[in-house]
């Protein structure tokens, strides 16, 4: 076992810096959510300038979100064995590599090149910084810092696609890259000067598969994955499928249907800041979540009867899922993590790659199924009822231990 880099170094950052750096370790993380929703508003542009047809210029977003998920599961390892400083630098130096072959491409081949790189590297940021806290945190009081990661992360899909728009606008679609770029190297040279190691200790295992062995066999950690990996698809199923319900059912403007959104979003934002407030363990919280989310599947049980009727049929059953959403994700990682106390950064990899590839799958397969009426509201009570079901075992299991 190699030790830390500077145990001075990571006393002064628990210290009153703490804060500050997880503040900072939140916009890291929020450069991955930047890099899929800025360069919405620039598709159509890509399509025109490129000579591509619509199908072509997805694949910025799909090969995007596969390679973040897939990512996480090579840094995982690599953070636990070299550090979370090396792999953090390395990971912005990616994505700042992705972002200039993007700006500069010349065809979609080299457009989608960039993309899949730029998404290796944010996949890199999303580990280390999840590492980073759970080094920074007492053992088992890591929930605040991921509460952060976690709010940050959520308002960031907020503010980008307006953002993305002003550039497009103002400039050209490569114009969005060009930030992106410049605001990698930022961070990279802010992270190179006051980043601190915080590993405990480094030289992890040398076979990470025997570890994600262990992993995907252990009762807790498999329980808190897939049950935040049901209450994301959840959430995803219910973006993908709600548009036309709330164009054509309830005759809502694109305006209207944003508000709409941008309401549903807040109870979501509002559930990690009430993670962070609360400051009570993960599965005192996460016991919260789940009996808000069963008062979800109650309402949109009714309102799929007819027991419930208009917009606030959709409204407040969704707002009770976005709610108890926001408090399930920085829990169910904070309950994964002390899973594998040794190899914190390849329990958060896991647990990100399993919960974003279940969710795109599960929501692409449901959401073209279930798109309109009684059947997305019993689809999305149906997966809030698994993620249900995977959290009880394991919160009894606490309970007993407690």
């Amino acid at each position: 076992m190699q030790q830390p880099r500077a145990a001075s170094d990571k006393r002064s950052a628990t210290s009153g810096g703490s804060g500050r750096l997880t503040a900072a370790l939140g916009l890291m993380t929020a450069l991955g959510s930047l890099s899929i929703h800025m360069i919405v508003p620039a598709l159509p542009s890509i399509a025109a300038k490129l000579r591509i047809d619509q199908a072509d210029v997805q694949l910025t977003i799909g090969l995007y979100l596969v390679a973040i998920a897939l990512g996480q599961l090579g840094w995982g390892p690599l953070t636990d064995r070299f550090g979370r400083r090396p792999a953090m630098l390395w990971s912005l130096a990616l994505f700042c590599t992705g972002s200039a072959i993007c700006g500069l491409a010349p065809s979609i081949g080299w457009l989608l090149a960039g993309r899949i790189i730029q998404a290796l590297g944010s996949s890199g940021t999303l580990v280390a910084s999840r590492a980073m806290i759970a080094d920074l945190a007492v053992p088992g009081q890591a929930i605040g810092g991921l509460a952060t990661l976690a709010t940050i992360s959520l308002i960031s899909p907020a503010i980008a696609p307006g953002i993305g728009g002003v550039l497009v606008e103002a400039g050209s679609w490569r114009t969005v890259f060009g930030l992106l770029f410049v605001t990698g190297i930022a961070v990279l040279g802010a992270a190179f000067r006051r980043f601190p190691e915080t590993a405990r200790s480094t030289g992890g295992s040398a076979a990470p598969w025997r570890t994600y062995a262990a992993l995907l066999g252990t009762a807790r950690f498999m329980g808190v994955t897939i049950g935040a990996a049901a209450w994301t698809a959840m959430m995803y199923h219910f973006l993908a499928a709600s548009p036309f319900l709330l164009s054509a059912v309830y005759r809502l403007s694109p305006s209207q249907s944003g508000l709409f959104y941008l309401g549903v979003s807040g109870f979501m934002i509002g559930g990690s800041l009430l993670v962070r407030r609360m400051r009570r363990s993960a599965a005192v919280m996460l016991k919260g979540a789940v009996a808000i989310m069963a008062l979800g599947i109650v309402l949109l049980v009714a309102a799929a009867g007819g027991l419930i009727a208009g917009l606030p049929a959709l409204l407040i059953p969704m707002a009770a899922c976005a709610l108890a959403s926001g408090i399930c994700v920085p829990c169910a990682l904070a309950l994964a993590q002390e899973s594998s106390p040794r190899a914190v950064a390849t329990a958060s990899s896991l647990f990100g790659a399993l919960q974003m590839l279940t969710a795109a799958l599960v929501a692409s397969t449901l959401s073209h199924r279930f798109d309109h009426g009684p059947a997305l509201m019993l689809s999305i009570a149906a997966l809030a009822l698994v993620g249900c079901l995977c959290f009880l075992p394991v919160l009894a299991e606490r309970t007993e231990e407690d």
